[in-house]
């Protein structure tokens, strides 16, 4: 942060806020942030996304291409269904957080979303101490629909009754809203239930008409 704020080119922008900061904090002369700072939204869009994940802070390298191509997907109300695949490892799943997160951040893309949910089905994860167990994983369609019901009331709502809230509850309550749902790792549940593809007929939920 230091380095940062005393770097040339913060004056040359004239940032002098950022300046004042500085030599507030090595004067040790700091004051409390305005009322309401602590709680304002860092996103424009409400959603549920990781507060932390792979590439949050340096972006994804050289895949300028692919997350343009995605994020222009997204906001053609054509496609209700877009699917990521290639083989484990190749940054599915980091493109598609990168995406989203640059979506909730722009105000512009209240113009074809309300709302993002996402739901992973994965059942490890990887940490500094290495490859993790997930304690209570979604492994099946039922703890899927249960995942994006509760996302979708406590996004709305903010209340603690969204952990009983059904899906056919939230699906009609949400009904209008535009919802951008993402299921990472969803090939798992289609593999070790097929029986999925035979009953439900769609697993795609599609609102607002969007």
């Amino acid at each position: 942060m230091a380095a940062l704020a005393t770097d040339p080119c913060i004056e040359q922008l004239r940032l002098r806020k950022v300046s004042d900061a500085f030599r507030c904090a090595t004067e040790n002369r700091l004051t409390p942030p305005p009322d309401g700072w602590l709680r304002q939204r860092s996103s424009n869009v409400p959603n549920n996304l990781p507060s932390t994940f792979d590439h949050h802070i340096t972006g994804l390298i050289a895949r300028q291409d692919e997350a343009r191509e995605l994020r222009k997907r997204l906001q053609n109300k054509r496609n209700s269904l877009v699917a990521i695949i290639g083989p484990g490892g190749t940054g599915k799943t980091a493109l598609c957080l990168d995406v989203l997160h640059t979506c909730v951040l722009d105000p512009a893309s209240l113009e074809w979303t309300d709302q993002v949910v996402y739901v992973t089905a994965k059942t490890e994860r990887l940490t500094a101490r290495g490859v993790e167990t997930i304690a209570d994983p979604v492994t099946s369609l039922g703890s899927v629909k249960r995942s994006v019901s509760q996302a979708l009331y406590g996004l709305e709502s903010g209340v603690d009754e969204a952990e009983t809230v059904g899906f056919d509850q939230a699906s009609k309550e949400m009904g209008e809203r535009r919802v951008l749902l993402c299921i990472d790792n969803l090939e798992t549940i289609l593999r070790d239930h097929p029986r999925i593809l035979r009953t439900s007929g769609s697993l795609c939920l599609k609102t607002g008409g969007s």
